[in-house]
């Protein structure tokens, strides 16, 4: 018998994340659930034209203007110095820093900064202000696109700058447009998109969406989202999700296996009326959609020996969305949720999941298996790249003397990609399994983060993985915690910076 299991990814917390940069996710339990796990968890399309018929995105410039170098990110405000962040193909501003790992204060009027001073690899936090909305779903309710951060509130979106990694207090920025309170906000390259319900008579649904494409400068007075009103084919009973998507764009998934989990791209801008169709998708029995890649929905099942299995649906979202056919990957060892996936902008994907001592489902009376690590791998390198095991590395070992972790156990918490090569990945500690160590994940050299002396380069949080939220942007790496139902903390984590 298989067992109900949270897929986390991402910043997928496989609650579809997760994401990212993106940290994307889907909670394989809300899938066939009416109502998505949340209140209108829903998604978004361009209606202003049919969707590629091939899957292709529309060419977005960002605010930054597409770049290939640094050269190309030129400022004459003495507070700023521009780069090209590759990932996400756009410039850049960072405010008022002179080096690694120092940071600060910019006087805007006059263009010049402050004197200089260092932080560390927590480099800072700050209260919210409010508790967390998205039916209390925090991993839905969290974004970051530099120079910006989003969270959810039960009372509506709050924007804050993100230029200084040190901050002890958020600067809030006004956010206008958005003209509902979202189930769900999502990062996908230079935009974020905002969620709401859909309703109306079957068969069909309107769904509440929106968009802001993210300024580049960081010290806008305020920021702009788009709200419509979409029709579409899909009863509005059934639970929505919204995945990011190649070229700051994002799939409207349906979570409804039954039908075969239909999905369109959401493309802005919207000219309204919008009318979309989705098109479902043809897979195997047991697969479940987990991340997106590119133009690439992402399948994943799990044998009952621990292999796991994945495969590509090239298009999704078209009118003609393909199978590339099943991958089973039996060089990942003997694995199985809990685990959590993150991607880039450019489409990598980063896999964390739990690895155990024996197969998922031993035959009766065998006792069941524990799991060993939270072992991590970057499984595909970008949004053409096939899946690749290749080499793995573990996170957290829990297999010691005296340290158990039993089948299940909720080991794995949030992650997001900075970029295609790095993500902040969080585990239960090894010693005390209601705190989290949180630490970066590096591509080249392949492992993780660490110090001049050889140690692993973390922080650890007196809080469950359970309570986190993973974001990440220009480098930076945020998490997201719930304090109390009316508060709540954002933590920074700089992993050029040593503790």
């Amino acid at each position: 018998m298989r067992r109900a299991f949270l897929l986390a990814a991402g910043g997928m917390f496989v609650t579809f994340g997760v994401v990212a940069g993106c940290s994307l996710g889907l909670d394989e339990s809300l899938i066939d659930r009416p109502d998505g796990g949340g209140p209108g968890l829903v998604s978004e399309q361009d209606g202003s034209s049919d969707p590629s018929t091939d899957g292709s995105p529309p060419i977005h410039t960002p605010d930054g203007g597409v770049c290939t170098t640094d050269d190309e990110c030129t400022t004459t405000d003495g507070c700023l110095k521009g780069k090209c962040d590759l990932t996400r193909k756009t410039c850049v501003f960072d405010v008022c820093k002179p080096s690694a790992c120092n940071s600060a204060k910019c006087d805007v009027a006059a263009k010049t900064c402050g004197a200089p001073a260092a932080h560390p690899y927590h480099a800072g936090s700050f209260q919210v202000g409010a508790g967390i909305g998205c039916g209390g779903a925090l991993g839905r309710c969290f974004a970051a696109v530099y120079p910006y951060l989003f969270v959810g509130t039960p009372n509506g979106v709050v924007a804050f700058r993100a230029s200084n990694p040190a901050a002890t207090e958020g600067e809030k920025v006004p956010l206008v447009g958005l003209g509902f309170l979202p189930g769900q906000i999502v990062a996908s390259g230079n935009r974020v998109f905002f969620l709401g319900g859909a309703g109306g008579a079957a068969p069909s649904s309107r769904v509440q969406i929106a968009w802001l494409d993210v300024p580049a400068d960081p010290f806008a007075a305020k920021l702009t989202a788009t709200t419509v009103l979409v029709s579409l084919n899909r009863p509005p009973g059934e639970g929505l999700t919204l995945v990011p998507r190649a070229n700051s764009t994002a799939l409207l998934l349906s979570l409804s296996r039954e039908a075969s989990f239909p999905s369109v791209s959401i493309e802005p801008p919207f000219v309204e009326p919008a009318e979309l169709s989705a098109t479902p998708i043809t897979f195997s029995a047991g697969m479940s959609p987990v991340a997106m890649s590119g133009t690439r929905l992402i399948l994943q099942s799990f044998a009952p020996n621990g292999t796991a299995s994945f495969s590509f649906v090239n298009g999704a979202g078209s009118p003609s969305p393909q199978n590339a056919g099943d991958v089973a990957l039996p060089d990942a060892g003997i694995v199985y949720p809990p685990q959590v996936m993150a991607t880039s902008p450019d489409g990598a994907l980063f896999w964390n999941v739990a690895s155990l001592t024996g197969a998922p489902n031993p035959p009766s009376p065998d006792p069941q298996p524990n799991i060993r690590a939270a072992r991590a791998h970057f499984l595909v390198g970008d949004g053409n790249a096939n899946f690749d095991v290749g080499p793995a590395f573990d996170v957290e070992v829990y297999n010691a003397p005296g340290v158990t972790a039993g089948f299940g156990a909720g080991v794995v918490g949030p992650a997001a990609m900075l970029d295609g090569k790095t993500a902040i990945v969080t585990t239960a500690t090894a010693g005390n399994l209601a705190q989290t160590s949180v630490v970066f994940a590096k591509k080249e050299p392949l492992g993780l983060l660490k110090n001049d002396d050889g140690s692993v380069r973390r922080h650890v949080l007196t809080l469950p993985v359970n309570e986190l939220a993973a974001a990440g942007s220009n480098g930076i790496g945020y998490l997201l915690s719930v304090d109390s139902p009316t508060a709540a903390t954002i933590y920074t984590f700089d992993p050029a910076c040593a503790p």
